[in-house]
């Protein structure tokens, strides 16, 4: 797993205001408590909730957004939940494996996204 499956569960976590602690791994030596969190999968992210475990980063980013509602991640819509859906797919193959993330909004709400992500 690319660092960005990390990034995008810290950015979301940090968008929406969720104390939360940050623990760096080295994927090519996990620690201890990687193994013992989530012993089958072995990657990150993992986010541990409580006395739960959840791995893999979109599966995290619904379990979010389905668990703290406090800045939706998808739209009420069916149809346009699919669309978001398509194009963070695209994001993820076309471009996050080139290092870049792009931010869609503007005027203060840029200004607020960029500031909670920094």
């Amino acid at each position: 797993m690319s660092r960005h499956g990390c990034r995008k569960v810290e950015w979301v976590l940090r968008l929406n205001g969720i104390d939360h602690q940050y623990i760096e791994e080295d994927i090519f030596n996990k620690s201890n408590l990687l193994l013992e969190v989530i012993p089958v999968h072995k990657k990150v992210p993992v986010l541990v909730h409580g006395n739960k475990e959840i791995a893999e980063s979109f599966v995290i980013l619904d379990y979010m957004d389905e668990t703290w509602k406090l800045y939706p991640l998808l739209p009420q819509d069916p149809y346009e939940t699919a669309l978001v859906r398509f194009w963070i797919k695209f994001a993820d193959e076309k471009v996050m494996h080139g290092g870049y993330v792009a931010i869609i909004s503007i005027g203060e709400e840029q200004k607020k996204r960029l500031k909670a992500i920094e």
